[in-house]
């Protein structure tokens, strides 16, 4: 691992800084922790973020945000094509910053070479994904200690911004019961083989409304547009309430009000995680929780119980079913279910 660690220092200071993220939702909230020590390293910068604008936008009001820019716009291909020249236009806008910091899988030295041919100073990479089997959040911070940054990595906590929350208050205001604890469930993510089956996303709901009486809501995005029909078959009788299609800014001031989320290793699990409210149940399979589960203590993790489990530490899944979570009975979740609501769901789990 040592070896593995770039030896390239820090600036002392700076004023403008580049954040290269083009991660998925989880990723980019795990980079939390490594940005907020950043900020708090060089108080006087400013940051602008390029990425996917949807959950880049999300950090800008939990770091000194200045921008979010869309990675996939036509300026930034001079960065992926070496050996010819940076063009101007890319040049103009790069040249205003003094460090870029660039969140990548790997270290590219062409790749980041681009950035400093484009009028970047000092250029540091941090990774985005496993090199051993430790938390990314603790990986990255190594590579700032190694760098030189001393302040320490605390756990990231995502602020909303007050005009959010007052939409997403009255929006649920409406529609839920009053002084009725409220329970999310999210049965997809970005990967089939990831999801605990529908059926115990279901007990699992009937579950909370006979023994504790709270109003289940279900998150469902669009890669889970087959769910809502298989979920409408399997409660005929009522009336899904569902938070569907949301923007992950009106997601997050939502969930902020939930007492209760369950959900698989997916982004919008670290999404609730990092609110701090509400407690958050997290179910892994094939992926390794040691690397990829959201920190916090309100956050339980469940892993499989099969011994094969987890199988990967990359994006692929290779295993033709998903034993490891077929097995997983709704009892083991309940249970965690259960210290959530006799702790209550603001108290350390």
């Amino acid at each position: 691992m040592e070896a593995q660690i770039q030896q390239f220092t820090l600036p002392s200071k700076t004023t403008k800084i580049l954040v290269w993220h083009q991660g998925a939702l989880g990723d980019v909230l795990l980079a939390g922790p490594a940005l907020q020590a950043v900020a708090a390293h060089y108080p006087e910068a400013r940051m602008t973020l390029v990425g996917g604008p949807e959950q880049l936008g999300l950090l800008m009001a939990s770091l000194p945000g200045e921008d979010v820019w869309n990675a996939q716009r036509a300026i930034w291909l001079d960065l992926f094509q070496g050996g010819r020249q940076i063009a101007d236009p890319l040049k103009n806008l790069l040249s205003q910053f003094d460090l870029a910091l660039v969140f990548a899988p790997h270290r590219r030295p062409e790749f980041l070479d681009r950035f400093r041919l484009a009028g970047i100073g000092q250029v540091f990479w941090l990774p985005s994904f496993p090199q051993a089997r430790m938390p990314i959040r603790q990986l990255q911070a190594e590579h700032l200690q190694a760098g030189g940054l001393r302040t320490p990595l605390k756990p990231f906590r995502l602020a909303i911004p007050e005009p959010d929350l007052q939409i997403a208050c009255s929006w649920m205001q409406t529609r839920c019961r009053p002084g009725t604890p409220l329970a999310a469930l999210a049965p997809g993510s970005g990967h089939a083989r990831k999801n605990w089956p529908l059926a115990s996303y279901a007990e699992l709901a009937q579950s909370l409304e006979e023994h504790y009486r709270v109003q289940v809501w279900w998150v469902l995005g669009p890669a889970e547009a087959g769910i809502e029909a298989e979920l409408q078959k399997k409660f005929p009788h009522q009336e899904l309430r569902l938070l569907k299609d949301l923007p992950l800014s009106r997601l997050a001031a939502t969930l902020g009000g939930f007492e209760l989320y369950v959900g698989n290793d997916g982004g919008v699990t670290h999404l609730a995680a990092a609110l701090g409210q509400p407690a958050v149940v997290a179910i892994f399979g094939p992926s390794d929780p040691v690397i990829w589960a959201p920190p916090g203590a309100g956050t339980i993790v469940i892993a499989s119980p099969q011994d094969c489990s987890p199988c990967t530490t990359g994006r692929e899944i290779h295993c033709p079913e998903n034993i490891c979570l077929s097995s997983l009975p709704p009892e083991k979740i309940l249970a965690a279910v259960n210290r959530v609501f006799q702790r209550g769901a603001g108290d350390e789990l």
